[in-house]
């Protein structure tokens, strides 16, 4: 710019003097709105992009949704405000006991172990350890740090990953969509 005459020699040196100060963020899907539309949405993308060789970041796409912004806003809102209160009284109720139970109000035997085995953890670790329980079992309620879900927001623990599952699944999910019932589109969309 000082070569083209837009700075001066003074204003240059001023200029390259100062640090540069970078406000980095990692892009993450989970936030702003819609992430599991969106969720859904970049697979499909992905997949059209592959089969008719575009690159969804450089090949300067614009990409039309039939989300209406107002109306999703509004959504996440009414979600999140009933959830949460519904989640106190839920809470308040099981406080002490399992809320894992059938129909007739037994408590399922075995209901945390059942879905620990269906996670990526778990068979990582069969995988990882030959199928040797003891050791499966020793990685499975050892303690690390890890950040859990709040409604006060995101805060650090120290939990086993059975301890996070049960943490987990005392936790109540929502689902909530609009779509216009002329022509399938979806309008708001709110949990998986």
């Amino acid at each position: 710019m000082q070569k083209y005459g837009y700075l001066t020699p003074a204003q240059l040196a001023a200029d390259t003097a100062k640090p540069i100060v970078l406000h980095y963020n990692v892009e993450n899907q989970t936030k702003g709105l819609a992430p599991y539309f969106r969720t859904e949405l970049a697979k499909t993308l992905l997949s059209w992009a592959k089969e008719t060789d575009h690159d969804l970041y450089s090949d300067g796409l614009k990409i039309y949704t039939t989300i209406d912004s107002r109306m999703q806003k509004y959504a996440e809102q009414a979600v999140a405000e009933h959830l949460a209160l519904q989640q106190k009284w839920f809470s308040a109720h099981w406080k002490g006991q399992l809320p894992w139970r059938d129909e007739k109000g037994k408590v399922i035997p075995n209901f945390l172990n059942t879905a620990m085995k269906r996670t990526q953890r778990y068979k990582s670790l069969v995988n990882q350890y030959d199928g040797n329980m003891d050791s499966v079992n020793y990685y499975l309620r050892k303690k690390y740090k890890m950040p859990v879900f709040t409604w006060q927001g995101e805060k650090e623990m120290m939990m086993s990953p059975m301890d996070s599952l049960e943490y987990y699944k005392r936790y109540l999910r929502a689902g909530f969509m609009a779509l216009n019932p002329l022509n399938g589109q979806i309008k708001a969309w709110v949990g998986g």
